[in-house]
């Protein structure tokens, strides 16, 4: 179950009431709605064809009676067209007038609210109806601010509240949640509609507190833009997330990439990629989506070129494409493409092969497991002088920290001291490959070793040592 943001029962309800207030607006007057048969309303879409009672009973508090809400009804129960609110209400009003010169001077003038406070009386005789919809549909939510988004939801329309919805906050899978509240929660594709699900969804918060992810809230951030990214930049190429926040007064409502911007930082420190690398797109691979593709989509811009693809337990496929990107393979036998751009390339543990492509890129190795000795990982395409294998994050002499690589001469045996690197070239399969070999606990034989594809002369300045 998803970790909620716990409230008292009166925050919750003062939460609640202060979003609808937002997203239906309030009248204190009575109006008609805009549907093809007009629907006499207040307050907070409150329709006074079926919400009367509790609605006359916040406006007239204990001169409420059956009798003045019987005439009432005569009234709202009579066709208007959309043209008629001033007809509607001199109605009502009539009603009110008549009643409190006759039978009631403590009974308003007027059938309207006289404050928020009443309307709020009046959301909460009605409330009882959405709470219990939503513990139909998934008992067991607290008070909080994410419950409070579902009653939104729920007196909006009850239906909202589906299956993809609940099974992602029974998951605990708080980015599909927003996902399915932000952008799959608009079946009409109307632009009002999705005004409100903007809102709703920054309220129920990608992230658990605002602006920080934790690790496992970023890959959640990344597998759900992953498993959703072209309908993602579909919609909101038609539907701005910054003018629903303008139109709604909500701040803090951004694009898709500024929302998640806190789960590349967090994933950036948590990899250890460098801290200069403006990224900009992230998407981690899932058992259903393995393989990753930077650029490639319909809506695919310089604004998103620069990604950060992330893999999984499985032998995944990342594919950078423009821009400098950063691709981390984590476990299993993965193949990494950097493409165009000065790219960041770490393939975790497994046999992966890496190919940097166009630009001057870095092979990031952080254990000498990773890097493997039978089993191993390959560059394809490493370009002396451009590229660079940084092998900094191990350390050269296993007993003891702080120890950088040594590197030797080409073709040179390990010496038996501790922290030596040695390359040499040979073929495989009829073809020239280097291999760089690293001795860390002095006893001239290889921890580690990776095959670099072609017949290369490389220096010192080609480690991050």
């Amino acid at each position: 179950m998803l970790k909620f943001t716990g409230l008292s029962t009166s925050a919750y309800r003062k939460t609640g009431f202060d979003l609808l207030l937002a997203l239906e607006g309030s009248t204190r007057r009575a109006y008609l709605d805009t549907a093809a048969d007009p629907a006499p309303t207040i307050g907070i879409g409150f329709n006074l064809r079926y919400n009367l009672e509790p609605v006359l009973k916040a406006i007239a508090g204990s001169g409420w009676s059956a009798a003045l809400q019987a005439k009432l009804k005569a009234v709202i129960d009579q066709g208007y067209a959309r043209d008629e609110t001033a007809l509607l209400n001199s109605r009502l009003d009539k009603v009110m007038a008549d009643w409190n010169a006759t039978r009631d001077p403590g009974v308003p003038k007027t059938f309207a609210f006289s404050s928020d406070a009443e309307i709020q009386t009046a959301l909460a005789a009605l409330s009882p109806r959405y709470e219990a919809a939503i513990d139909k549909w998934l008992a067991g939510i607290p008070n909080s601010t994410e419950r409070a988004v579902l009653f939104s939801m729920a007196y909006n329309a009850p239906a909202l509240l589906g299956p993809k919805l609940k099974a992602a906050i029974l998951a605990g899978d708080r980015a599909e949640a927003w996902y399915e509240i932000r952008y799959n929660s608009n079946g009409s594709g109307h632009a009002g509609i999705a005004n409100r699900r903007y809102v709703e969804a920054e309220q129920f918060k990608l992230f658990a507190r605002e602006g920080m992810a934790t690790t496992a809230e970023a890959l959640d951030a990344g597998r759900m833009y992953a498993a959703h990214r072209e309908k993602i930049l579909s919609y909101e190429s038609r539907f701005d997330a910054d003018a629903a926040g303008r139109i709604k007064g909500f701040s803090g409502i951004d694009s898709i990439f500024e929302e998640y911007a806190p789960a590349i930082a967090r994933l950036k420190a948590a990899y250890g990629i460098t801290r200069g690398m403006a990224l900009e797109e992230l998407q981690v691979a899932s058992a259903t989506a393995r393989n990753l593709t930077g650029d490639g989509t319909a809506h695919d811009s310089a604004a998103n070129d620069a990604d950060l693809l992330v893999g999984s337990s499985h032998a995944n496929t990342l594919s950078g494409g423009r821009g400098d990107d950063a691709l981390v393979g984590l476990a299993g036998n993965d193949r990494l493409d950097g493409g165009a751009g000065n790219d960041w390339l770490n393939g975790g543990a497994g046999a992966d092969r890496l190919t940097g492509g166009a630009g001057a890129d870095t092979f990031v190795f952080r254990s000498a497991a990773e890097i493997g000795l039978a089993t191993r990982d390959r560059i394809t395409d490493f370009e002396p002088g451009r590229d660079r294998i940084d092998l900094s994050a191990i350390d050269a002499n296993g007993p003891e920290a702080g120890h950088s690589f040594t590197l030797l001469a080409r073709g040179k045996a390990f010496t038996g001291d501790a922290g030596e690197l040695r390359w040499y070239t040979t073929t495989a399969n009829g073809k020239a490959v280097n291999i760089v070999e690293g001795d860390i606990d002095g006893d001239k034989a290889a921890d580690f070793r990776l095959d670099l594809d072609g017949k290369l002369a490389l220096s010192k300045g080609d480690f991050l040592l």
